[in-house]
Parts: C-alpha cells; sequence; structure tokens
C-alpha cells in the first residue's frame, strides 16, 4: 500500500544557513591619517615577514611539543589509549518486539563459468510480537540489498461485521477490504432483523521510511504509527547478496574430486553475528524462535540444513531446478542455523541406540575414511543423551565435511560441519594422535547440541562457559569411552598449564567482561573462554561429587540460559555437599573466579615441630605488575607413605593457619593439588622441595605424573618472579634424565621452558641452553631409539615422538642426520605422494628437521606435495608446518607470497605463519608482516582467527626492545587496521616487556647454573 511505495527520506532536518548579499561600497576619503604607497607596501611586508616568523616558531617548536606529547613512544601506553577511547555503543537490539519465527527462501546461483557473478536471492517473513508500543522496527542486515518497496508489515485483526437477516451465512465479505487499512461499517444499527459476522481482515501498516545504518548493520523501518503491545505482525522483506568467497556468510568452497574435477559446493557460517549476512534478523542469542526453510538448488545437486527435508519441490519456472523445504525448526539463535549445497554423499552406522538418523556426508571419494567416525559418533551422542538426561533434541544429525572451514568445527544444531582433519581417518594418518583428534573434536561439537544450542546463552559475554564445558566434556567423554587413549590425566598439561602461562599477563581481562563494540565479540573465542572456562568447570566437579555435578548440570539444561541460573542450578544440591563450607554457595565460591583476571599462587610454610602450617594466598605478580586479588580455594594434597586425598578450604581470606596439617617432625614430603584439579599454583618452603627433589630421585613413581609435572612447572614459574631459587628449580628437574619415562612432565617441564627458549634463540647464550637441554635428553632418545616395539604402550610411543622432536629442535646431529635419510628415501620412492615411508608419529619431527637442514631441492619436493589433490589434511597440516622450518630467508618470503597469491587456501594460512618459529623466520617474517600488512589485513580483515594466529601464535615469539620500537612503528603506521586487534597487541606487549625484565633479571643467573651443571 501506500506505504510500502515510501522513498528513502531522512530521518534528520536539513538546514540550510542564508546568507546576505554583501553590497560593494564607495570609500570616500574622511578626516585620518594617511601614509604614502611605497611606505603602505614595506608596512606590509613587514607585517606579513613577522607572521611567518610567528608560524615557523609555533610550526617547529610547538608542533615538536605537542608531538612529544601525543605521539608517545610507549606502545602500552598507545593500545590503552585507543582501546580506552573505543566509545560504548548501544548495538543491542531494543526489545519492544521479538521473533517468533522465521520463513525463509534462499535462491543461491552457482556460475562454475564465472565464479564472480555468485549471488542469492531471498525472501523472509518473519512473525513478530510487539512487547512495548513503538515506530521502529530495527533489524540486523549486512551487505545484503533489501527491496524496499516491497517490505511489507502487517497485522491480521478479527472485524465485525453487522449485516441484514437477508445475507446468508458463507456470503463473501471480504472482496477489496481485505486489502485496505480501515472498515467503517455503514450498515443501519436500527435494523431490528441482523446477524453479526467476524471477517479476519489483513491491516497493511503504511511505512514511512527505511534508514539502513551500515557501520552497525541495520535496518530500520519506521512506521506511521505505532505497534500494539501483544499484538503479532508479519514482516516481509525481499532481498539479495553476494555468495563470499572469506568463508563467512553464505559462501562458496571448491574441491577436487578423484578425476581432479573442479566441484563448487556452498556452504554457511554464521556465528557469531554473520546470519545477518544472509537474511535481515534479529541476530542476537537471546532472540530465539523457530525457523522453516527453503532451498533452492540445481538437481545435480543436493541440500542439507538443520532439520529434516520435508519435501522436495520441481520449480515451474526453472528448469533444472528444486526447492528443497524442510521441517520447522524448535525455536534457536540464528546464527546456529545452517545449510550446505553439494554433490556429497553419505554413510550411517548399521545400528544406532540414539534414537534419532545420523549420517555424514562428504565427497565420494573421501568416504571409506569416514568410518572411524561413524562409528564412534553415535556411541558419543548415546552417552551424552544419558549423561544429560535429555533425548537428543532433533529427529536428525548429519555431519559434513567441509573443505574449507573458518573453524576446525561448527556445531550448527543438527548439522555439523567439519574440516576433513577433524573427522576423516585415511590410511596415511591413522595414528592414535589423529583418533584422539577426531574423538574430542566430535565430542565437543556433539555436547554444544544440548549445552549451547538447547540452551544458549542469553549474550555473548558469557560464552566461556558454553566453550569452557564443551572443552572439558571432550576429556569426560573420552575417558569413558575409550579409556585406550589415555587422555584424561594429561587435562593438566595441555589445558591448566596452558591457562596459567596465558593468564598470568596483566593485560588478561577477566571471564566476564563488558562489550563495548560489535567487533570485541569474535575476540571472546580464545584460550580464556576455552581453557580457563573448562578449567573452572572441572575444579566444580572435582569440588562436588560426580552425582552432584551431573544432576546440576541436567537441572540447568531444563529451563535455564544465564550464567547466574547455571550457579542457581547447584542451589539445593551445594547445602548437602560438605565438601563446601556452610556461608560460601557455589555461585560465590565461582564468581571469584570468573569476575577476576588472573589466578592465585599458594604459598605453604610448615612448621616441621609442631606439625602445622601457615598457607598464603596472593595473585600471581609479573615483575612490576600487581594483583590484590583473594579467592575461595578448594585445596586438595597428599603426603609421602599415603594415597589418601585430603581437602580444606580456603576462603577469600590471604592467611589462614592448618592445624594436624602433618605428624611432628615429618621428614616426608606434601603435594598440593592433587591431580591438578585447581586452577592455581604452589609454591612450598625450602625443605619441602628438597624432600621432593630427592623423591623424584628415587623413586618418582610415588608421586602421580600429573604432580611431577606439576611441581616442575610451578617451579620454573616461580623462579621466574623471583619466588623461588633457580637452582632449586633446575635441581629437581635434575631426575628427567634418568628417572622419568612418562610424558606428562617432559612435556610440562618443556612447557614452562617456553619463554626462556625463545629469548635464548637470539642472544649469544644458546649453544649453552642448548648443551643444557640436550644433556638432559639424550639418556631418553638413546634409550627409546626410533623403531616402536611390538605392543609397546601408547605413553612409549607419544613420549618418543616428543623427545625426537626436541632432540632435533636442539640439533642434536644423530637425531638430525637419521632425519635427513628418511627424507630422501622419501624423495627416492617412486610413489611419494601415495606412500610416505614415514611414520605418522615422527612424521613432524623427520619433515622438519630435513627441511631445517636442506636447500632449495628438498623445499621444492615438499611443497610439491602439498599440491597432490589427493592429500589428506592431517598429511597437509605436517607439511605447511615443516616447510616453515626452512632458514633459509627467500626461502621464507616466497613461502609467506603463496598466502597472499592463492596458493594456500585461506584457513590454512595461519598454519605457515605459526610454522616460522625459530629466529630466521621471525626475523624475516615480521619484516614480511611489515611490508605487506595492507594486502594481509585486506585478505583476513574479516577473518579474526586468521589475524589471532598472527599476533597469538607468530609474533608472540619476540622478546628484545627492538623488537618493541619495530613493533611500536608498525602500530603507528596502521593504527586504523590494527585497532580490531588491540587486545591481542596489548597482550604482546605485555609477553615483550616481561621478557625484557627477565633477561635483565634473571639470564646470567640461568647461564651460569647451567655451566656449572651441564
Amino acid at each position: 500500500m501506500g506505504g510500502n511505495k515510501a522513498g528513502f527520506n531522512s530521518t534528520r532536518s536539513e538546514f540550510e544557513s542564508d546568507t546576505e548579499n554583501s553590497k560593494d561600497s564607495n570609500v570616500h576619503k574622511r578626516n585620518g591619517c594617511f601614509v604614502s604607497t611605497k611606505k603602505a607596501i614595506i608596512l606590509a611586508a613587514f607585517a606579513i615577514l613577522s607572521l611567518l616568523a610567528v608560524g615557523a616558531i609555533i610550526y617547529f617548536y610547538g608542533a615538536k611539543y605537542n608531538k612529544h606529547q601525543d605521539d608517545s613512544n610507549d606502545l602500552e601506553a598507545l593500545l590503552n589509549t585507543s582501546l580506552n577511547n573505543i566509545q560504548f555503543q548501544d548495538f543491542r537490539l531494543p526489545t519492544h518486539v521479538r521473533p517468533l519465527h522465521y520463513r525463509l527462501r534462499i535462491h543461491p546461483f552457482l556460475n562454475e563459468i564465472d565464479a564472480s557473478s555468485f549471488k542469492f536471492y531471498g525472501e523472509v517473513t518473519i512473525l513478530i510480537n510487539c512487547e512495548k508500543p513503538t515506530k521502529t522496527i530495527i533489524l540486523h542486515s549486512d551487505q545484503l540489498q533489501i527491496v524496499k518497496h516491497e517490505v511489507m508489515v502487517a497485522t491480521r485483526k478479527d472485524v465485525f461485521i453487522k449485516a441484514l437477516q437477508k445475507f446468508l451465512p458463507g456470503t463473501d465479505f471480504s472482496n477489496k477490504s481485505d486489502q485496505t487499512s480501515e472498515y467503517n461499517s455503514t450498515l443501519n444499527d436500527d435494523a431490528k432483523s441482523e446477524i453479526n459476522y467476524v471477517v479476519p481482515k489483513t491491516i497493511y501498516l503504511e511505512i514511512e521510511q527505511h534508514e539502513e545504518i551500515p557501520k552497525m548493520s541495520r535496518y530500520i523501518i519506521h512506521l506511521s504509527s505505532e505497534l500494539e503491545p501483544g499484538t503479532n505482525y508479519t514482516l516481509d522483506i525481499k532481498f539479495s547478496g553476494k555468495i563470499s568467497d572469506n568463508l563467512l556468510g553464505l559462501y562458496r568452497s571448491s574441491y577436487l574430486d578423484s578425476d581432479g574435477n573442479k566441484r563448487w559446493i556452498l556452504n554457511t557460517h554464521l556465528q557469531p553475528i554473520f546470519a545477518r549476512r544472509i537474511f535481515p534478523c534479529f541476530d542476537e542469542p537471546s532472540f530465539k524462535a523457530s525457523f522453516e526453510i527453503s532451498i533452492a538448488r540445481k538437481t545435480s545437486m543436493s541440500s542439507v540444513s538443520n532439520m529434516p527435508l520435508k519435501e522436495s519441490e520441481i520449480m515451474q519456472n526453472k528448469s533444472g531446478w528444486i526447492w528443497d523445504h524442510f521441517d520447522t525448526s524448535p525455536p534457536m539463535s540464528p546464527h546456529l542455523l545452517a545449510f550446505t549445497v553439494f554433490d556429497f554423499d553419505f554413510i550411517k552406522p548399521n545400528s544406532s541406540e540414539i534414537g534419532s538418523v545420523f549420517k555424514l556426508w562428504a565427497p565420494k571419494h573421501l568416504l571409506a575414511n569416514a568410518q572411524y567416525a561413524v562409528n564412534i559418533g553415535p556411541k558419543i551422542l548415546y552417552y551424552l543423551q544419558h549423561f544429560f538426561g535429555i533425548k537428543f533434541p532433533l529427529s536428525k544429525i548429519d555431519l559434513v565435511v567441509i573443505p574449507e572451514l573458518y573453524q576446525t568445527a561448527i556445531e550448527n544444531w543438527g548439522l555439523i560441519t567439519f574440516r576433513e582433519n577433524a573427522i576423516l581417518l585415511d590410511s596415511s594418518s591413522d595414528s592414535w594422535e589423529t583418533k584422539n583428534y577426531i574423538f574430542k573434536t566430535i565430542t565437543g561439537k556433539l555436547s554444544k547440541q544440548w549445552f549451547g544450542n538447547l540452551v544458549t546463552m542469553h549474550w555473548w559475554s558469557d560464552i566461556w562457559l558454553s566453550e569452557g564445558f564443551s572443552t572439558y566434556m571432550e576429556d569426560v567423554v573420552e575417558n569413558t569411552l575409550d579409556p585406550a587413549l589415555e587422555d584424561l590425566d594429561t587435562f593438566s598439561m595441555r589445558v591448566t598449564q596452558t591457562i596459567l602461562d596465558s593468564d598470568k599477563l596483566k593485560s588478561v581481562q577477566s571471564l566476564q567482561v563488558n562489550i563495548k563494540d560489535p567487533t570485541q565479540i569474535e575476540q571472546l573465542f580464545d584460550d580464556v573462554a576455552y581453557n580457563k572456562g573448562s578449567c573452572l568447570i572441572r575444579m566444580l566437579n572435582c569440588t562436588i561429587s560426580e552425582t552432584s555435578f551431573k544432576k546440576g548440570i541436567q537441572n540447568y539444561l531444563k529451563t535455564n540460559t544465564s550464567i547466574d541460573d547455571f550457579w542457581n542450578s547447584f542451589y539445593e544440591i551445594d547445602k548437602n555437599t560438605t565438601m563446601l563450607p556452610n556461608d560460601v554457595s557455589i555461585k560465590e565460591f565461582m564468581d571469584t573466579w570468573i569476575t577476576q583476571d588472573g589466578y592465585p599462587i599458594l604459598s605453604v610454610e610448615r612448621n616441621y615441630e609442631n606439625g602445622t602450617a601457615v598457607i598464603n594466598q596472593k595473585g600471581f605478580v609479573n615483575f612490576h605488575n600487581t594483583n590484590n586479588h583473594l579467592w575461595h580455594i578448594p585445596i586438595t594434597y597428599t603426603q609421602d607413605g599415603t594415597d589418601t586425598v585430603n581437602s580444606m578450604w580456603m576462603k577469600n581470606t590471604p592467611s589462614m593457619l592448618v592445624e594436624n596439617f602433618t605428624i611432628p617432625n615429618s621428614n616426608k614430603w606434601v603435594v598440593f593439588n592433587v591431580e591438578g584439579t585447581g586452577l592455581y599454583r604452589v609454591n612450598y618452603d625450602n625443605n619441602n622441595w628438597k624432600l621432593l627433589q630427592n623423591q623424584l630421585k628415587i623413586d618418582s613413581s610415588k608421586i602421580s605424573a600429573t604432580n611431577r609435572g606439576q611441581l616442575l612447572n610451578d617451579a620454573i614459574e616461580l623462579s621466574n618472579i623471583g619466588m623461588l631459587n633457580y637452582s632449586t628449580a633446575f635441581e629437581l628437574a635434575k631426575y628427567l634424565k634418568h628417572n622419568e619415562s612418562n610424558l606428562i612432565p617432559w612435556h610440562s617441564f618443556f612447557n614452562s621452558l617456553k619463554p626462556t627458549t625463545y629469548i635464548m634463540q637470539r642472544t649469544e647464550y644458546f649453544g649453552i641452553f642448548e648443551d643444557y637441554i640436550l644433556n638432559l635428553i639424550k639418556p631418553t632418545f638413546e634409550k627409546l631409539g626410533h623403531t616402536q616395539s611390538l605392543n609397546e604402550s601408547q605413553n612409549n610411543k607419544l613420549l618418543r615422538s616428543f623427545i625426537i622432536k626436541k632432540a632435533c629442535d636442539y640439533n642434536y646431529e644423530p637425531c638430525l642426520s637419521w632425519s635427513r635419510k628418511h627424507f630422501h628415501n622419501w624423495m627416492n620412492s617412486p610413489d611419494p605422494d601415495k606412500h610416505i615411508p614415514i611414520s605418522f608419529g615422527l612424521r613432524d619431527a623427520v619433515l622438519c628437521s630435513a627441511i631445517k637442514t636442506s636447500g632449495k631441492k628438498e623445499w621444492n619436493f615438499l611443497w610439491e606435495r602439498t599440491l597432490y589433490q589427493l592429500v589428506s589434511m592431517a598429511n597437509l597440516k605436517i607439511f605447511y608446518n615443516s616447510l616453515g622450518c626452512t632458514r633459509q630467508p627467500w626461502l621464507i618470503n616466497n613461502y609467506l607470497a603463496k598466502t597472499l597469491n592463492g596458493s594456500i587456501a585461506l584457513q590454512n594460512t595461519k598454519i605457515v605463519w605459526k610454522s616460522l618459529s625459530h629466529p630466521v623466520g621471525l626475523s624475516v617474517g615480521f619484516a614480511y608482516l611489515r611490508t605487506n600488512w595492507k594486502k594481509i589485513y585486506q585478505n583476513s580483515e574479516h577473518l579474526f582467527s586468521n589475524l589471532n594466529t598472527i599476533f597469538e601464535e607468530f609474533l608472540t615469539k619476540l622478546s628484545t626492545k627492538i623488537d618493541l620500537e619495530d613493533l611500536t612503528v608498525f602500530y603507528k603506521n596502521n593504527k586504523k587496521e590494527l585497532l580490531p586487534v588491540s587486545s591481542l597487541m596489548l597482550r604482546l606487549v605485555d609477553k615483550i616487556k616481561w621478557r625484557i625484565n627477565w633477561v635483565e633479571m634473571n639470564i646470567k643467573t640461568v647461564v651460569n647454573w647451567m655451566l656449572q651443571n651441564t
């Protein structure tokens, strides 16, 4: 109607300034002072020169003063200023209207001849409910072209009609009146013979104006009349958009089939804020609605979506095309919507107890590699149904292999997408490592079908809960269903130690943060969310009983969605849990961990005469940083000569006295934080450290492998900040040389030495450091050898791979020559693409070492292997990692250039940057980054994970004052583009300053100890 024809009108008044016309006036001589023309010219010239002189003074001196004030060389200050200047945007949608249901039709066009013409057309009808009076409807729309003149807002209302008796029931009263906005009855009210009829009418609301705010991805419909609370309305919008190639929104991807033909597919990636790129919607997690989707496809293709296919309809007006109509979904957040169009085939398990249809889709030539995932997937889903106490909410679940995917896997409800290496297991990569990776990935994404999809956080600031929970469940499920993978024991080594290392920085925020700007949302999906979140969930599980933990989770999943709901779901349970003090609830306990940054260090000072101990807590302090936080801490400890695990509670107080702690005059050690279930470090008095050193030298098995690793990791970190002498830490580590055969302590020790390694590699002391490391690992290297024994334990296999990798990394010649030999054997094999004569577990070490010590010929050979059309993603990742091991600058530059010219898929460029972990790679790569930043940013502007890798994985190895100066210049030259990654840069600066301080305070002490003890 009339409103639908309204054009675009500005919402702001336009103002114009009227300027009076100046009239020329004649100048007449009056009484006054007069000068000659010559003198006037001289005076004018003098005045001009004076003004120029004053200007010059202001320019040269004033500018320098202002520059000194505003253009600081303190990068940390510059970054903090940028972050503080980010204005809080009210970018949340108002809640005046809420969506109830979407009816969405998408017609994508895949033009195999002209990829630039990939586009889609769509139409959405949204049923909305008005909760508060409003004249505006505000939705999200990003990079869409909306057909504004066809937008319609309507409602249905019952209209009462008084009709004379001669009109019979069934008479059609609607006629054209159904198309009008008002009805005026003209019937005679005095008629004594009449019948009342109720006629439903469509009322169209007049649209005054359409407004788009691209910066905020908003589309606003301004109405001439208010929406009425409690009334439902329909909103019809037609739109179009481009099919992207940047892995976001609706994007195209391709793969090569078994005959080498290029095949196109379409996929969606909508998390967290990219649903708005496919259709206008209320793109926030709290705006849940049901979805009814129809996807157009060619007859040669298939499509899948969140729900089962209801029916397929042949297009009458377009030959060779079909509409696939899918069942209506339960209410869900827009970012969980998904569909894929492809020419894949599927396999499914022979039998399943889950009650839902389970399928795995992949290119036909890869289906043979999907059997492992199809076997374990239903078992995992069945376990999770029982764990959560809720049947899987949907009638089907599809797992789809996508050649190019933004993340490892995406947990869309009922349609999970995976990268190839995260779900397929081919014969050349069939190993414990690959199976473990696949198992964990599937488990994490399936657990989110409940904890994240069925129940979704109100807002992104609480995303750590679902991400952390799914990360923890990966280990819980694996330990239950496949204990042969022996993985739960490594949680502390892999996850806890990682977050303890990163969460010590003053620049790291707490789990719960205020989001000022939409660009910050993606930054929440970081190690803090995944690792710290999972550590806290694990700590909660270990603090209360297993039964209580499971019951609390089940209570939460029934009705709740907020973080407070989560803690409250344990309310009735924790009152009967004796491990918690009576006056501390689970919410109060956990709030000290999620609302505060960092973590505590416990210092245990034993009194050996009376058997008591004083325990102090304080926040981890990095050199000049301060942290006065206090935590509620569940403490566990064990003692020499017993397997008993004792527990106590430390409230948020700085100190506590523990009586009857040990037997007086005891020469027996104690170890706190049993199995590393708490998120804290522990320091001991000198005597207890000596007792632990002696125990490890005599019989290390008396202390669990997890706690041995924890002791080594804590000791090094405590030495780094001056709370412990390095001699104590390195004496503790001496036992590794002859008395350690478990991977966990070895891995933990090298984890703690990573920052030291980054520093030492670029100093004159690296040879001393290298000798120390090789002296420590050579006995284990020789003992394990290179060959796997029959029926060898998984620990031995993993430890061998780990030690060989370290020996080669630290240039142990027997390791390097062995690697080159095996690499050249591969080069000389008849078909190097189809057969790799190097066991998968050792492939990474062999290839990297060979490339490191070889030249162009070897590098080119390995590069050619990446181009093989049937190379598995598991092998491709190893190849890319190994190519970065070269020490030849021109090859590194050549390698990085391939990330910009399309030779390497966008999703894999992060592997390239991460592979440059050595000093030559760091130097050349940093220079390349500064020179080519504009192109790099343009490629990855919307792919935060790629930028995150550059700053968190590659540049994180910077360590010197010169590095900091170069980084400062880089930032000043690219402030605008670097603003979205300012938080990452701030963490990077924090690390560099930490290392600069470490060199000044500790390097000579460490080097001297190593010289005397190697």
